[in-house]
């Protein structure tokens, strides 16, 4: 890859991971928000981002943020169509970027989303729109099956999610010394559990909604937030859960700054002015 390419794909993915962290700050906040505040429901990332459009220069920001989700998909695509990662092409490393190339197409059709709040679209509650499809393919021959086995595969993505954090494989790609490495690597594995709890929830009650064949059993983020904030403790539950999220959405930053993409480092491409 010409060193021009690299400096292309050094940016997309430090925009992108740069603003997958402030989406994950801000949702952090409403979590916060949730815990303390009696009267205040959880939220998901697009209710986040719908609340912060309606601020002063809420669009502006909102646009900001598009773009960079824009650029998280498109790196994510990049690691999996040219293996920037160095997994290689056995059975273990293709998953592994096939999961990248899934990815890269959620953070596409969030990029999306966000783009036609933006522009003014009204668009369906998450939870809405999970109890709208769940409600068609239970509807459908073989319905609760389908369901069941999305469900179990939520909670397989769930499980996967938390093995990473507790592996924290992560840490080898931050280019930074060991001590400091180390509070990166501790922010993202905290991160990553937090994630893992939660998408393990949203897939158990998708299994509910199987098993019983009640489409209003299924939910999203918010949708299991909410739950969490109906059990005992629930509050201190949910500042848990926002502790989770501020410390992935913080670790999302530092990857903007230290991650080494394609095997280099930020450092290796900044004008010479910043190193002086």
């Amino acid at each position: 890859m010409s060193r021009a390419s690299s400096a292309w794909i050094q940016w997309l993915a430090r925009a992108g991971y740069a603003a997958r962290g402030v989406v994950f700050i801000i949702l952090a906040y409403f979590t916060a928000v949730a815990a303390v505040d009696a009267h205040a429901r959880p939220v998901d990332s697009k209710d986040a981002l719908g609340v912060l459009l309606k601020q002063p220069l809420g669009s502006v920001l909102l646009s900001i943020i598009t773009l960079g989700l824009l650029c998280f998909a498109a790196w994510r695509e990049a690691q999996a169509f040219f293996d920037l990662d160095r997994y290689g092409s056995d059975l273990k490393g293709l998953a592994r970027r096939s999961v990248y190339g899934a990815a890269g197409l959620f953070y596409a059709a969030f990029a999306t989303l966000a783009f036609s709040m933006i522009l003014g679209a009204h668009t369906r509650t998450t939870e809405r729109a999970v109890h709208d499809w769940a409600a068609l393919l239970l509807a459908q021959p073989l319905g609760p099956m389908v369901v069941g086995v999305i469900g179990a595969a939520i909670i397989i993505a769930g499980v996967c999610i938390g093995i990473a954090g507790v592996r924290a494989d992560f840490r080898n790609r931050i280019g930074l010394k060991a001590p400091q490495r180390r509070w990166v690597t501790v922010l993202g594995s905290a991160g990553y559990l937090t994630r893992a709890a939660v998408i393990v929830l949203v897939g158990v009650f998708v299994g509910f909604a199987a098993l019983d064949s009640n489409a209003h059993e299924a939910t999203g983020l918010a949708g299991a937030l909410t739950i969490i904030k109906r059990q005992p403790f629930g509050g201190a539950l949910l500042i848990g859960a926002a502790v989770g999220f501020l410390a992935f959405g913080v670790y999302g930053l530092a990857e903007a700054l230290f991650r080494r993409v394609d095997g280099r480092s930020l450092m290796a491409w900044a004008p010479s002015w910043m190193g002086a």
